[in-house]
């Protein structure tokens, strides 16, 4: 069923319009008709819909909100924190993270990352992971669109995953030999007050050894290994949230 994401608060009864890049896909591209049912998420509530109305020319369609759908969005939110890659590998892992439940992306220059993106192909980048982002939560049916952002330096990342109360750091270490995911995170929900999770994953080539001791010093990140077999910076977030969402109970079953 297609899936629309309103920035704003919807009720049932309420008649909604739906315009610009989406209202095109819908009228124009999939060439929506009234009475079909149509999925609306508002401000991550999910509701049924109706088309009342698809406009080809102007791009619009008219929605009216018929009744609460069941949500979608994991009990534990997890963000990827992802160190630059190369080529197209993070929009892969954006969308199949997406599809699996990530709450959220952080991507950032490491010190062995190969890639360095100037103000100009920031920018463009940014734009081109967030319609991943967006497309990827509608075709999964998600409840929200996770948020994608770029921390260009130590402190911004120091404050970004400083800020989130009740949350633990763990980051994959192909030098950690000891300690497994599934220990770390039945240690996390035995704790019972932890909400938030960041995996923290390097990009091709790992992590330098600085790295991993700012990691561990400055925000207090538990290294972790997910065994002895060494994964592409492209696979190695998916496992690791795919364990995390499974570990939750929030892989189905």
């Amino acid at each position: 069923m297609p899936r629309v994401f309103l920035h704003t608060t919807i009720a049932l009864g309420d008649v909604v319009t739906i315009a610009g890049d989406e209202g095109h896909h819908y009228s124009r591209v999939l060439r929506a008709q009234s009475s079909e049912p149509i999925a609306v998420v508002g401000d991550g509530v999910p509701y049924l819909g109706t088309v009342l109305t698809a406009d080809s020319r102007t791009g619009e369609l008219t929605v009216k909100i018929e009744s609460r759908m069941e949500p979608h969005e994991p009990s534990i939110r997890v963000s990827v924190v992802q160190g630059l890659a190369k080529g197209d590998k993070i929009e892969e892992i954006i969308e199949k993270c997406t599809e699996s439940g990530a709450y959220r992306f952080v991507i950032f220059p490491s010190l062995r990352s190969v890639v360095r993106l100037d103000d100009t192909k920031l920018e463009n980048r940014l734009v081109r992971w967030r319609k991943v982002a967006r497309e990827a939560a509608a075709q999964s049916q998600r409840d929200i669109v996770p948020e994608v952002t770029y921390t260009a330096d130590k402190e911004s990342l120091l404050r970004d995953l400083s800020e989130s109360a009740r949350s633990a750091v763990l980051f994959l270490d192909e030098s950690e030999n000891t300690l497994g995911i599934r220990q770390a995170l039945e240690a996390i929900k035995n704790d019972g007050l932890v909400r938030s999770i960041a995996l923290v994953i390097g990009p091709e080539g790992g992590f330098a050894d600085e790295e991993r001791d700012w990691f561990r010093t400055k925000i207090g990140a538990l290294p972790i290994t997910l065994g002895p077999r060494i994964l592409r910076t492209e696979n190695a977030g998916l496992m690791a949230l795919s364990a995390t969402l499974y570990e939750y109970g929030d892989m189905g079953g």
